[in-house]
């Protein structure tokens, strides 16, 4: 936690510098065939999903970036999270549930 908050001190003023939650991600873009991603595990290592979250994290992004994305947080002080597309509004979304 004091590393991440280390981190967050040195980065927070930086632009295009962006925090992504690939649970949240996952969770808005499941059902939907857009963005279409291609991913070469070729390089890819054994172990933890961290690479395909990471790969996710880059295409929220670039959605995000791209006008598609939604900013949500921030009124903490301690930034915001940016996500894929806007929260569903419908309540029986499972984000808006979360954690369950």
């Amino acid at each position: 936690m004091k590393l991440g908050f280390g981190l967050f001190s040195c980065l927070e003023n930086r632009k295009g510098v962006f925090e992504v939650f690939p649970a949240a991600s996952y969770t808005i873009l499941k059902g939907h065939s857009n963005p279409k991603v291609t991913i070469d595990f070729a390089n890819f290592s054994p172990g933890p999903k961290d690479m395909i979250d990471a790969c996710l994290s880059a295409i929220t992004i670039l959605e995000y970036v791209e006008g598609r994305g939604f900013e949500v947080g921030g009124g903490d002080g301690l930034g915001s999270i940016i996500l894929p597309r806007p929260i569903p509004i419908e309540s029986t979304h499972p984000l808006l549930k979360w954690p369950n």
